[in-house]
């Protein structure tokens, strides 16, 4: 089966070009940070080493494998994600307001060939979750897998009867944004 084909059975056919550029780029930057190793002085080594870090190089096989699945998650980011104008109309706001949003980071988007797209994850049917534009202002990370990741996995600081929840799945609750925009912060100070 080939990746065309899939799209083409998903009604994603239009969304082609921007899921290989977007593979493309998470594939490239994944590609250098698992070939850095090769590129470490002794020192560096050494004292990465010295911290309990395994600094051995990856192998082909993990190297595939870590790249095969970057570049699924990354097909998957971009082809559920909305495109300004999608996004307008769920918000029942003008385009305008989109992008302004995006640009003071009270939404979230990352751009692929200069054309942002948000991910479907910040909307709850006809808006956007609950508090997320409280917390999204303050997060120091821009990568769209990583932070996909962080309002997706549980987290034991927002807990509910010691079940952690996902920062997603607290503000969906209805919970204070407070305590995920506590989570953003311990971020910035790592």
């Amino acid at each position: 089966m080939r990746v065309q084909e899939v799209l083409r059975g998903a009604g994603l056919e239009d969304a082609e070009e921007a899921i290989a550029a977007a593979i493309a780029d998470g594939v490239t930057a994944m590609a250098a940070l698992l070939d850095a190793p090769r590129r470490w002085s002794s020192p560096e080594r050494a004292l990465l080493e010295s911290g309990g870090f395994d600094v051995s190089p990856t192998t082909t096989t993990e190297r595939e494998l870590w790249l095969t699945e970057l570049a699924a998650n990354y097909a998957r980011l971009v082809a559920t994600s909305l495109s300004v104008p999608e996004a307008a109309r769920l918000l029942a706001v003008d385009v305008s307001r989109v992008r302004q949003r995006l640009t003071d980071g009270t939404l979230f988007g990352f751009k692929i060939r200069r054309q942002w797209r948000l991910p479907s994850w910040q909307f709850v049917s006809d808006r956007e979750v609950p508090g997320l534009a409280d917390v999204l202002p303050g997060l120091p990370i821009k990568d769209p897998q990583s932070v996909t990741e962080f309002f997706t996995t549980p987290n034991i600081d927002l807990s509910t009867d010691g079940e952690p929840l996902a920062p997603l799945q607290w503000l969906r609750a209805g919970r204070s944004p407070a305590r995920v925009r506590n989570l953003v912060e311990s971020l910035t100070t790592v």
